[in-house]
C-alpha cells in the first residue's frame, strides 16, 4: 500500500462478503488495521475517530458508513495512491483505493487487512 512517500506490505484476507464500496467514488474499499494505518500515514489513529477528522490536516480523512455484523458504523477512511495485490499467480495494481481504518482484530493478528474480490 502506497501513501505519499510511505509504502507498507500487509497480509490481507480475501473476504468474499466484503462488498464495501466508497460511497463517494464507488470504488472497492480495503479495510486496514489502525496500527498499520498509523505506520502508513505516520499518524496515531485515536479510538475516537471524530477527533482525527477535525484535527488532521496532512491526511484527508472522511467518515465512511459501513454495514457490519453488529449494525452500521462509521470508519475513518483515506485514499491511498496505490495498492498492489499479490496472489500466488497474479499481481494487480489499483490506484486511488479507499482505505477504511478499523480497530478490530482481523483474524487474531494473523491479517492486517481485508479485501473484497474486486481487488483480487
Amino acid at each position: 500500500i502506497a501513501f505519499g512517500e510511505n509504502v507498507i506490505s500487509v497480509k490481507a484476507l480475501m473476504d468474499s462478503g466484503n462488498t464495501l464500496k466508497d460511497v463517494y467514488t464507488g470504488k472497492p474499499v480495503l479495510v486496514l488495521t489502525a496500527s498499520c494505518a498509523a505506520l502508513l500515514t505516520r499518524i496515531k489513529i485515536p479510538s475516537d475517530y471524530t477527533e482525527i477528522i477535525s484535527r488532521e490536516k496532512n491526511v484527508s480523512f472522511r467518515l465512511l458508513p459501513v454495514q457490519a455484523l453488529n449494525g452500521e458504523k462509521l470508519l475513518p477512511a483515506f485514499t491511498a495512491q496505490s495498492v498492489t495485490v499479490t496472489g500466488t499467480q497474479t499481481e494487480r495494481e489499483h490506484h486511488g483505493v479507499c482505505i477504511a481504518v478499523t480497530d478490530n482484530d482481523l483474524g487474531k493478528d494473523k491479517y492486517q487487512a481485508l479485501i473484497g474480490s474486486e481487488l483480487i
